[in-house]
């Protein structure tokens, strides 16, 4: 579901639309969200020498890629499984309000998806 944009929406109310979509469609692949698939592309950023913030955004993204994959073959992760990854989400989210514009920059360079 996209919101409605006017023409005349200023920079700031353009933004607030684009992120509350993109949660709504965070919220769609909820089911389909490995925790496991997060923490591993999470740890593999953290050996690489990303900062602890880059490293969270690069899990979650990868996350939602190999959660958008799933959805599309019908293979839920499970509710624990999804449990787990709502609550990194929330929790990255708490410490950092601009999460979700990190996660749509790096969406586009996590090109192959990655399993545990």
């Amino acid at each position: 579901m996209l919101l409605t944009i006017h023409w005349y929406a200023s920079p700031e109310q353009r933004l607030m639309a684009r992120i509350t979509c993109t949660h709504d469609w965070i919220l769609k692949l909820r089911d389909s969200c490995n925790d496991d698939v997060r923490a591993a592309a999470y740890r593999r950023a953290r050996e690489n020498g990303e900062p602890e913030h880059e490293a969270a955004v690069f899990g979650l993204a990868v996350i939602l890629r190999a959660a958008a994959e799933d959805r599309v073959r019908k293979a839920p992760a499970g509710e624990e499984q999804s449990a787990r990854a709502a609550l990194a989400l929330c929790s990255a989210e708490a410490v950092h309000p601009d999460l979700v514009v990190h996660i749509s920059r790096t969406l586009p360079v996590v090109r192959e998806r990655r399993r545990p």
